[in-house]
C-alpha cells in the first residue's frame, strides 16, 4: 500500500549457512509487528550483513504503479531479481515464489550463461541446473530467510524516512500500519485525506483495496483517486 518495493539477495557459503541456521531465522513476516519485532529484525540484519555479501534493490511507489498499470508487479519483481543475480557471483540460486520467478528461471536456464555488465565489471554465472523458483522457499532456505529480513528492514527504514517528511501529526501511523493493507494504514490514509484533501506521494495508487475504495465512496471523496499525489 505505502512505500518502496524492496528485494534482497544474500550470498551464503557453507560456513555462513551454518551460522545463519544457528540464529534460528524465520521469514521476516513471522516475527510479527510492533517495536519488539522491528528491533529483533534490525538486530538480525546487522548480524546477517557481517556474515554474508548481499545486494538490495528498491523501487518507488510511483514505479510500482507504472508496472502494475502497464505490465504487472511480477514483471518488475523478475527484473529486480535478475538485476540482483547480476550483481553477485553465485553457483546456486533459490528464488522465493514459483509462479512469480519461474519465467526468469526458464530464461536463465535457456542461456548457457547469464551475464550482465555492471560497474563492477562483466559477471558470468554458469547456471546449468542450479537456479530454482520454489514456493515457500522462505520457510525452507536459510538464505531466503536472511534476504527476507534484510529487505524488510530496508523497507521499514525507507518508509520511516518517508513518514518523517510529513507533518509530525502523521508520524505515529507508520508503527500502527507499517504501510500494509490493514487498519493502521487505513486510519492513516483517512486522516491524511481528510486533512490534506490529497493522497501521500508514497501511496501505491494501483493497489485496489476494497476497504479504502469503500471509504472514499462513503465519504464522497472518490475525486482523490484522480488528483496528483501530495508532497505535504
Amino acid at each position: 500500500m505505502l512505500g518502496d518495493l524492496v528485494l534482497a539477495g544474500v550470498l551464503v557459503n557453507a560456513k555462513a549457512e551454518q551460522e545463519l541456521k544457528n540464529l534460528n531465522l524465520k521469514d521476516s513476516k513471522f516475527y510479527g509487528s510492533g517495536k519488539k519485532a522491528h528491533q529483533q529484525r534490525k538486530n538480525l540484519a546487522k548480524i546477517i550483513r557481517t556474515l554474508c555479501p548481499f545486494f538490495l534493490l528498491a523501487h518507488s511507489a510511483k514505479r510500482v504503479d507504472a508496472y502494475v498499470r502497464n505490465f504487472n508487479l511480477n514483471v518488475l519483481e523478475r527484473e529486480m531479481a535478475a538485476e540482483i543475480l547480476s550483481q553477485i557471483s553465485w553457483d546456486k540460486a533459490v528464488l522465493d515464489g514459483n509462479k512469480i520467478f519461474q519465467p526468469l528461471v526458464k530464461k536463465i536456464l535457456e542461456d548457457k550463461k547469464f551475464s550482465k555488465s555492471s560497474n563492477l565489471g562483466e559477471k558470468e554465472h554458469n547456471c546449468s541446473a542450479t537456479i530454482f523458483a520454489l514456493d515457500y522457499a522462505d520457510q525452507q532456505e536459510v538464505a531466503v530467510q536472511a534476504a527476507s529480513i534484510l529487505a524488510k528492514v530496508e523497507r521499514d527504514e525507507r518508509l520511516h524516512n518517508l513518514f518523517q517528511g510529513l507533518p509530525e501529526r502523521y508520524h505515529s501511523f507508520q508503527e500502527k500500519g507499517g504501510g500494509y493493507g490493514n487498519a493502521g494504514t487505513l486510519a492513516f490514509l483517512q486522516a491524511y485525506a481528510l486533512q490534506e484533501r490529497a493522497l501521500p506521494s508514497f501511496f501505491r495508487t494501483s493497489y485496489q483495496w476494497k476497504n479504502w475504495q469503500a471509504w472514499l465512496k462513503q465519504n464522497q471523496m472518490e475525486f482523490l483517486s484522480s488528483l496528483p499525489l501530495s508532497c505535504v
